[in-house]
């Protein structure tokens, strides 16, 4: 963890203090927990901002009132653009066994096309091929799925994927989620030594 501790100029160190995260980052949830406490517990601070936090950050869930913590902001850290579709996906890993036929559309024409994929947690393969197209989606959204951090189901929502096959949206949710999510949020918790749970247990 790199953090800083710092007073808003031009007021009291006792009244405005502000702890900064530039980094936090655990190997376990119980280490998490805990680092956050820490940020959360040192004395005279009265507002914890942090940075680089992820689309599917767990601090909310950790507090007593979730509205203590607010988004300052939301940016493009990580942006994909896929120019080899089949060499991309076959180099990913995929949370579950399954087998899709997606159809690429590129304007530019770089990585536009159909593909069949297989893929599990122990690899994939890839490959150009002439079956009838499961989904369809624009080479953009292909790049916010990649990640993982995108849901399928919402970007058919939002009309970013056409579904040709029944079931094949549900699938592809299953594959393309990821456990790790990429950093886009940043984050601050108003009276942090107010809010944060004081038990281990999961907050529901």
């Amino acid at each position: 963890m790199c953090a800083t501790r710092r007073p808003r100029s031009g007021t009291t160190c006792a009244r405005r203090a502000r702890f900064s995260i530039n980094e936090l980052v655990a190997t376990t949830p119980d280490a998490y927990l805990r680092l956050w406490r820490y940020c959360c517990e040192v004395d005279l601070i009265t507002r914890v901002h942090a940075g680089d936090r992820s689309v599917h950050e767990p601090l909310v869930w950790l507090l007593r009132d979730g509205r203590s913590l607010r988004q300052m902001g939301r940016f493009d850290f990580i942006w994909v653009r896929v120019l080899d579709v089949a060499a991309a996906l076959s180099a990913r890993r995929y949370p579950t066994e399954g087998r899709l036929v997606v159809e690429v559309v590129d304007p530019l024409g770089i990585a536009g096309g159909r593909f069949a994929l297989e893929g599990g947690p122990t690899g994939a393969t890839c490959s150009p091929t002439d079956a009838t197209a499961q989904l369809t989606l624009p080479v953009d959204s292909l790049g916010s799925l990649y990640m993982g951090g995108m849901s399928v189901l919402a970007l058919a929502g939002a009309g970013r994927i056409d579904e040709h096959s029944s079931g094949a949206l549900e699938r592809a949710e299953a594959m393309f989620r990821s456990g790790i999510t990429p950093v886009v949020f940043d984050l601050v918790l108003m009276a942090p030594q107010d809010d944060l749970e004081r038990t281990d247990r999961p907050h529901g």
